[in-house]
């Protein structure tokens, strides 16, 4: 299942790129969207590339069926790799819910705009399990858009835009 969002900022792109770069913002940004036991588990900086792996606890609001699958509260590790693209940056992302039978991919493009910059994200999930599968990944899929939308406004108020 295909998670795709474009998020616009009026903030240019070096102003955009440089908060992505900093671990205490991650923290903020995934506290001010309900995560907790937030932790930066490794960041490099070399130039213009930046890596960054986080783990925290997300709640969810589980459907029945699903209970099986997630809890109320699952962990996640995340990965980040941004490099310089064109006039921009990209993003590969990894992210891993411990104990849950589900794959998520993503990338994000940071790039400049008549009026600021845009980030186009685009997600894959997957789960291998038979029958629930697809319910699991719709529910990862929604909730995925649901948190992608309070990052961004987070983000917006982040670098003031």
């Amino acid at each position: 299942m295909r998670v795709t969002a474009n998020h616009k900022y009026a903030a240019d792109i070096a102003t955009v790129y440089a908060a992505f770069c900093k671990p205490d913002f991650y923290q903020k940004k995934f506290s001010a969207v309900g995560a907790r036991d937030i932790q930066v588990l490794e960041k490099k900086k070399k130039g213009d590339s930046f890596f960054i792996r986080t783990q925290r606890d997300v709640p969810s609001e589980v459907p029945g069926m699903l209970k099986k699958f997630l809890g109320e509260w699952n962990t996640i590790v995340q990965s980040e790799s941004w490099e310089p693209d064109d006039d921009g940056y990209f993003n590969e992302i990894e992210v891993e819910s411990e104990g849950v039978p589900i794959s998520i991919e993503g990338t994000m493009s940071l790039q400049p705009s008549t009026d600021g910059c845009v980030n186009k994200l685009a997600f894959e999930i997957e789960c291998s399990i038979p029958f629930v599968g697809g319910k699991l990944e719709d529910f990862i899929a929604k909730d995925l858009k649901k948190t992608l939308s309070a990052e961004y406004k987070f983000i917006k108020s982040y670098v003031g835009t």
